[in-house]
């Protein structure tokens, strides 16, 4: 598959699934209060696109996520896994969900759901969003596969973006995303991201036999 059409297909699911929405809740962004969204990092160094790697607060979110990743390794996060059958005729959806992972600590908290995409015939995305232990969205990961573009996006405690990381070849662009775009995106909050796992697909549900 030429990389060109991998990265046509991700430029489009990237407009469906956040161009658009952050077109459709601009107008919230512009109404609200004085001071409303101020990045709580600002006191300390800010967060650029220079120094974004090495950034406390970035680490802080990486730390979050390896310790979840790590949870899955040693048991004390077990995975939810749905399959969806892609081949199917009932399979309508030009963009089919092949896949969604959920991650639940021992306390029933989710802690990560992970959906994976077909974006061509071949190629395959995913959408990883990872969850603190008070329940809030920290880090969105979007990958299109084959070595392709990559999006990162890092949220402090109160659900604020720190910084939205576009990766193209190895190269870093600064990309605009905001609260509300991040709420619009259906996986804001764990609730949101067991509802999206456990709600039904145009793909029928492979059941384990």
């Amino acid at each position: 598959m030429a990389k060109r059409q991998i990265r046509d297909a991700m430029t489009h699911y990237r407009t469906v699934v956040i161009l658009a929405l952050m077109l459709s809740l601009m107008a919230c962004d512009s109404g609200g209060k004085e001071g409303e969204g101020k990045n709580p990092t600002q006191a300390q160094e800010k967060i650029t696109l220079q120094n974004w790697m090495h950034h406390p607060e970035i680490r802080k979110i990486r730390k979050i996520v390896e310790e979840t990743k790590a949870g899955v390794k040693d048991g004390r996060i077990t995975v939810k896994r749905r399959v969806f059958d892609r081949h199917s005729k009932q399979c309508t959806d030009p963009y089919p969900e092949i896949s969604n992972e959920l991650g639940l600590d021992k306390q029933g908290n989710v802690r990560f759901l992970i959906m994976t995409t077909m974006l061509t015939m071949e190629v395959s995305g995913t959408r990883e969003y990872y969850y603190d232990e008070a329940g809030q969205l920290r880090f969105i990961f979007l990958f299109s596969g084959e070595g392709a573009d990559k999006d990162r996006v890092y949220f402090d405690e109160k659900g604020d973006v720190l910084i939205a990381v576009e990766e193209d070849d190895g190269n870093f662009l600064a990309r605009k995303y905001s609260k509300s775009t991040a709420i619009a995106d259906r996986a804001f909050t764990p609730q949101q991201a067991e509802k999206i796992f456990l709600a039904d697909t145009s793909c029928p549900e492979i059941k384990a036999k």
